[in-house]
């Protein structure tokens, strides 16, 4: 059991839990659960670790079949400039492991971003905190748990 699920049954809210076997050679982490849990790749949300010029880190949640923009999500964050933080450094401000880092639970509570077609979809699928391990859930929840800002950062790949 992960942290991430482990919230969710504390808070008693329901959730869809999906496994897959994930491909030891796979780096596209959102893109390898979308095509292995036969879910639109619209509808599996990415969690990635950003750096704004100002030294504040952020969480930006978006869709596997998006592309984050830097410029975008840096001006919604109220900055200048994002960059995407090294892995070892997500992983240990998450506490998860690159390609299982869920929104939920993390170490450290961060500012979060999600990307606004989230709220296209009944259910969004995150990282439940392991690699091969996917919670489906409502959107407004995931916007709840995560104290997150909507906005629009992407652009589809």
């Amino acid at each position: 059991m992960t942290p991430a699920i482990e919230l969710l049954n504390q808070l008693g809210h329901s959730y869809d839990l999906r496994t897959f076997d994930h491909p030891a050679n796979e780096r596209n982490y959102a893109q390898a659960a979308a095509t292995a849990l036969n879910i639109p790749a619209d509808q599996i949300f990415k969690t990635l670790l950003w750096r704004l010029n100002t030294g504040v880190q952020i969480v930006a949640i978006a869709a596997a079949s998006e592309a984050i923009n830097p410029k975008a999500l840096a001006k919604l964050a109220a900055a200048k400039k994002a960059e995407l933080l090294d892995a070892k450094k997500a992983e240990s401000t998450t506490g998860y492991l690159i390609g299982g880092i869920s929104p939920l639970a993390q170490k450290q509570r961060l500012p979060t971003f999600v990307s606004e077609t989230a709220c296209q979809h009944a259910m969004v699928y995150v990282s439940a905190g392991r690699r091969g391990l996917e919670i489906g859930l409502e959107p407004n929840l995931l916007l709840e748990l995560t104290e997150a800002t909507l906005g629009a950062f992407t652009n589809t790949v």
